[in-house]
């Protein structure tokens, strides 16, 4: 990553996963049982351990220097602690409905949250990825900073935001077509864990930012007070009896609450007004907003059938896109994220 030698890691992945899980549906195919998912997931690891290692030429070698070994220590444990509360704040809310809920409101919790945790994994961590070597790159200077920041966070909206909200808007129709009425009940829980995503990607672009200028204790406070928060929301709500999307509605309600503190911290380190956030937000909120009417206006009287939910995803992709064009033509000072995506190649870089 350090390298940008994004090409091998594409390349790991993609073969890692593709032979992991072939192995995993042979043995289920094969009555495995749940140990075909244990194959796959190590076979994955392993594969994937083993294409680094070849692909990159290099072996780790102990050689402890003073100073180095010195700045390590005091820097690893924060990165580390960061690592753990986020980890908490992606992973207790599922721990948390186990113990309160019971089995079978975890498995519709955790349904819920893989079909909403796929596009995060897919676009908004992808992206992410990127942004800690690009503000490394960009140094400490505020103007390389905020540009780095402003083409990250604008292009993560961009292509996370409509498709989330058209999983919370189409939910019920998607669940019951592909799925089974059985897992309908995650419909409502699907809307509220799409805020979720959207949050902890910009929570995660703002830990990045912070790593890169040197405060890696903003991240690991934020991840405690977001893990603290959600912990105590969501076993209050589950106290009162409200159910399943009530206690989901307080997990986003946490990272609600805790995002402003390190927005803010994000904004003076990047000289980031506020209206310049607003020009990076504009077009994807707008723009989503019209489609998820869009989508709100026909999928009542969608059928259900598979061409039906196609034609409708198409509309909503196409309204999508107009109004984006029509944001741009009226505000054309506003952040075109598509532009970007469109004539840029490999990785965001800072201007000069």
């Amino acid at each position: 990553m350090r390298q940008m030698a994004f090409k091998p890691l594409a390349i790991r992945s993609i073969a890692s996963v593709t032979i992991g899980g072939s192995i995993g549906i042979f043995l289920a195919f094969h009555d495995a049982g749940v140990f075909a998912l244990i194959a796959q997931q190590v076979i994955t690891s392993c594969i994937g351990l083993i294409l680094l290692v070849g692909q990159s030429r290099w072996l780790p070698q102990i050689k402890l220097r003073g100073t180095d070994f010195s700045e390590v220590l005091t820097f690893a444990p924060r990165v580390g602690m960061t690592g753990l509360f986020g980890f908490l704040a992606s992973q207790g809310d599922t721990l948390l409905v186990s113990v309160l809920l019971g089995s079978y409101a975890t498995g519709i919790y955790s349904f819920a949250k893989r079909l909403t945790s796929a596009v995060y994994l897919v676009i908004g961590s992808s992206l992410l990825k990127l942004a800690l070597p690009a503000f490394t790159e960009a140094g400490r200077k505020p103007e390389a900073l905020r540009d780095v920041y402003l083409r990250m966070f604008g292009t993560s909206l961009f292509l996370m935001a409509p498709l989330l909200a058209g999983i919370s808007v189409l939910a019920k129709p998607l669940i019951t077509l592909f799925f089974g009425l059985a897992w309908v009940p995650a419909a409502p829980v699907v809307a509220l864990l799409a805020l979720l995503y959207i949050l902890l990607a910009i929570n995660q672009l703002n830990d990045n930012l912070m790593l890169a200028v040197g405060t890696p204790s903003v991240s690991m406070m934020r991840g405690l007070a977001h893990t603290a928060l959600s912990l105590i929301l969501g076993s209050l709500l589950s106290a009162l009896g409200l159910g399943l999307s009530w206690v989901a509605a307080g997990f986003v309600l946490a990272g609600a609450i805790v995002w402003p503190w390190p927005q803010l911290l994000a904004n003076r380190h990047t000289n980031l007004s506020t209206m310049k956030l607003a020009s990076a937000m504009k077009s994807p909120a707008i723009a989503t907003l019209a489609m998820v009417a869009f989508l709100l206006l026909t999928s009542a009287y969608l059928p259900q059938n598979a061409l039906a939910f196609g034609a409708v995803v198409i509309g909503g992709a196409i309204v999508y896109f107009v109004a984006h064009f029509f944001v741009m033509k009226t505000w054309p000072h506003s952040y075109d994220a598509l532009r970007d995506l469109l004539h840029r190649r490999g990785v965001v870089r800072p201007s000069a």
